[in-house]
């Protein structure tokens, strides 16, 4: 049996369309297609089966700016208009897809898409010929030949010189002007000598772009600006007779002493946190559901995840690891000298029951640090991780990662499916990682604070001393430390499902 998702004969109201009982076997002729995108190339594909048997392929290389969406569709309407062009007396086709979001867009019996509509119109042609054609889904890398074929030959299409001219996607000029606008705004914004204080929040405009549920009050715009209620801003304007604040510490009562220093604050932070929202709890308790129902039928089943995180690493002995949060029972007396543009390192590592790999720095060519984005990323899962996945000899492991923009990108999320397929576990991935859950990655509860934790002992002067205390400090992280990790993680969700989602409290630190 296939996955039949719709008969789609005509311009059926989306009410009307049903799932199909039928086999393969009841197809003469089966459609296999399949769109796909290498190396920023697009391409796509379909394989003609007759009686179980191919009898003829088609490839087709369009624009580079196209999306791997648009290469579905084409390949949908090729088929389809294939089909409208034999004159034999086969009335049932079959035509099985990898792209459930293309077979959806089928549906809408509304659409502006000229290539939906196009399709639609053809399929109403053929069922006034009597000649039906039924779709199913496929879900990819699931050992069905038809559908390995047609991804194959969609990837080896990219390869090809473009064969078809299509119009550009209004989404890639969108993008295009969107980054031109931001990095106008970007520029104007470092150049300026305004905003000082903001921007030892948000040193660029692309940090504070990225922050999609960062959410400002009265308060924290007084924070973000030191436009607000601290003597040394209120003394500018003569409305306190001094800019010193009262406490025992002393000095002036700005942003950076309110936050870091002053101990009339009941509460500390030592790293930001961001607020879980209402609506993640239910996200929350349906992710952990599914690992526990996973779990009851393969104990170890937890220690065959992959989990990955960045974090920054500063010279100064700051560690910047977002989602992460330390509460402090007494204010600690300590002075913390932060120099104007510190300099750090952006690390990934990735981790499960059976070891880590890493860790890995992002530089550039001439090896200088430099921040993530989506093609660095890209680049160091193609270069870095996957062969050093392959070292590690390991089969069948899942992947997670959270849902950072550069991780989550349309190019990013296709090149993680092309290795972990339904063993992807992110943002837009077959298994959804819910947002601002830290406490469900070992790297934020474990690992990251641990590491900080040794790397600065000996005060380490240059970047390079601390990479290299950074490397040996997580090459030295023992299997059984590991184990304990993972046992802890099955404690925390048990908490978060019996809890209904909510974040951890006291089980965070438990040893």
């Amino acid at each position: 049996m296939y996955n039949g998702v719709a008969m789609l004969n005509g311009l059926l109201h989306p009410n009307d369309y049903e799932g199909s009982d039928k086999s393969t076997e009841d197809f003469p002729v089966i459609c296999y297609t399949d769109g796909s995108k290498m190396d920023g190339r697009v391409g796509f594909a379909f394989v003609v089966f007759r009686s179980g048997v191919e009898s003829e392929n088609f490839q087709f290389r369009i624009r580079d700016e196209c999306t791997v969406f648009v290469a579905e569709l084409l390949c949908l309407n090729f088929a389809v208009k294939w089909i409208t062009e034999q004159n034999s007396v086969i009335s049932e086709y079959l035509i099985c897809t990898g792209s459930l979001s293309s077979l959806d867009s089928l549906k809408c019996i509304s659409s502006s898409n000229n290539i939906i509509v196009e399709i639609q119109k053809q399929l109403k042609s053929l069922r006034d010929k009597k000649i039906s054609i039924d779709f199913a889904f496929v879900r990819g890398h699931t050992g069905v030949f038809g559908n390995e074929r047609a991804d194959w030959l969609a990837k080896a299409a990219t390869k090809r010189k473009i064969d078809i001219d299509v119009n550009i996607p209004k989404s890639f000029y969108k993008k295009i002007t969107k980054e031109r606008m931001v990095k106008s705004w970007n520029q104007e914004y470092l150049i300026s000598n305004k905003g000082n204080i903001t921007k030892n929040f948000f040193p660029t405009i692309n940090k504070r772009l990225s922050c999609h549920h960062f959410y400002t009050n009265y308060k924290l715009t007084q924070f973000l600006t030191g436009h607000g209620n601290f003597k040394s801003y209120l003394n500018q304007f003569n409305l306190v007779p001094s800019s010193f604040c009262d406490c025992n510490i002393g000095g002036e009562e700005n942003v950076e002493h309110v936050i870091l220093l002053c101990s009339n604050c009941q509460v500390i932070y030592s790293q930001f946190d961001l607020a879980i929202h209402q609506n993640d709890h239910q996200a929350r308790r349906r992710f952990v559901e599914w690992p526990q129902n996973e779990i009851a039928v393969v104990p170890d089943f937890h220690k065959r995840i992959l989990f990955s995180d960045e974090a920054h690493f500063w010279l100064n002995g700051y560690v910047n690891k977002q989602n992460c949060r330390i509460w402090s029972e007494a204010n600690p007396q300590v002075f913390v000298e932060t120099p104007l543009h510190p300099e750090k390192l952006n690390v990934w590592c990735p981790l499960w029951a059976g070891g880590i790999i890493g860790p890995y720095f992002f530089k550039n060519d001439e090896g200088h640090n430099v921040t993530v984005n989506g093609d660095r990323y890209r680049a160091m899962i193609t270069n870095f991780f996957i062969p050093e996945l392959n070292n590690h000899d390991v089969q069948e492991l899942r992947f997670q990662q959270d849902g950072a923009t550069c991780h989550t990108a349309r190019a990013t999320i296709d090149l993680l499916k092309d290795t972990f397929d339904d063993r992807l576990i992110s943002r837009f991935g077959p298994v959804n990682w819910p947002p601002r859950s830290c406490d469900l990655t070992p790297l934020d509860y474990f690992q990251w604070g641990y590491v900080k934790s040794l790397v600065y002992v000996d005060k380490p002067q240059t970047l390079d001393h601390l990479e290299d205390n950074i490397r040996r400090v997580i090459a030295n992280i023992r299997p059984q430390m590991l184990e304990k990790v993972f046992e802890n993680w099955t404690s925390r969700l048990d908490y978060i499902r019996a809890s209904c989602g909510s974040h951890m409290p006291e089980i965070i630190f438990k040893k």
